[in-house]
Order: structure tokens, then sequence, then C-alpha cells
């Protein structure tokens, strides 16, 4: 972990975009925990772009 800033927003924006693009529950949450996963890789708030799904 490089840095903890953003990854509970990026989890909740990735949770959210899977959700309501119809994802099932689990996904939702898989997807959430990538985002957030990624998110602490990097310093800063903001992931590379290149997230991959």
């Amino acid at each position: 972990m490089r840095d903890p800033t953003g990854a509970g927003d990026a989890f909740n924006a990735g949770l959210l975009h899977a959700w309501l693009g119809g994802a099932a529950p689990e996904d939702a949450l898989r997807a959430g925990c990538a985002a957030g996963a990624a998110a602490v890789r990097t310093r800063g708030a903001r992931p590379p772009r290149r997230f991959a799904r």
C-alpha cells in the first residue's frame, strides 16, 4: 500500500458503478474492492486511468 487516500471513495464509486449497471451484489462488491485496491497502489487520490475491470 502506497497511500490510503481515496480508498473509500474509490470503493464506493466502483460498487455503485457496477450495481447501477445491473451487476449482482457480489459482483458489485468485487468491483468496489478492485477500485479501492487500485486507489491504494499509487500516491494521491487518483489511480491511473488504465483501471482494468
